[in-house]
């Protein structure tokens, strides 16, 4: 027996220990830990093992991610965001730590408090991509309705302008 075993492996071929059937070492994925080099398993058994397991584990995975979310939420939000922050602007958590600190905590545009959770949003210019600042979420809608034109924001303080002055008898109020 095990002078036919070399021989196999000596012209290529390998028994699969799983389904028995003799295939081509391209059959079988390669494997550090196995003294001919290629796996136990051909690739359709092991491809259909791993389907298998998946299936039969996939209740538990998910129930163990849930449960692990809930355990560490903030951390997971964190790690998402930061890795949202990368992925969308390409600055690391360091950075807008960083872009954060140097606006002391506050929205660029009306300097409302920014440092809680959900409170700030990246502005950042939708042409180029390039980082702005970093507003509260108001501000950060503002700018989208507006659709980053100058000329419609204008228009629109002009408006709130006019109304000012209709309702204060010529002065701004404060």
């Amino acid at each position: 027996m095990i002078k036919n075993n070399k021989i196999m492996l000596m012209s290529g071929y390998k028994k699969c220990s799983l389904c028995k059937v003799t295939k081509s070492f391209s059959d079988f994925y390669f494997s550090k830990q196995k003294k001919d080099g290629y796996d136990s398993w051909c690739k359709k058994c092991k491809l259909k093992n791993n389907k298998k397991y998946v299936q039969d584990h996939l209740k538990e995975k998910r129930e163990y991610r849930h449960n692990y979310h809930l355990k560490n939420r903030d951390k997971s939000l964190m790690q998402s965001k930061y890795n949202n922050l990368q992925i969308k602007y390409g600055i690391t958590s360091k950075e807008y730590d960083q872009l954060i600190k140097s606006q002391n905590y506050s929205c660029k545009i009306c300097s409302a408090d920014i440092s809680g959770k959900g409170k700030s949003q990246i502005d950042h210019c939708h042409i180029t991509g390039r980082i702005r600042g970093i507003l509260c979420r108001d501000c950060n809608l503002g700018l989208g309705f507006f659709k980053d034109s100058l000329k419609t924001m204008i228009a629109a303080i002009e408006y709130i302008d006019a109304d000012y002055i209709i309702k204060s008898g010529g002065q701004h109020e404060k």
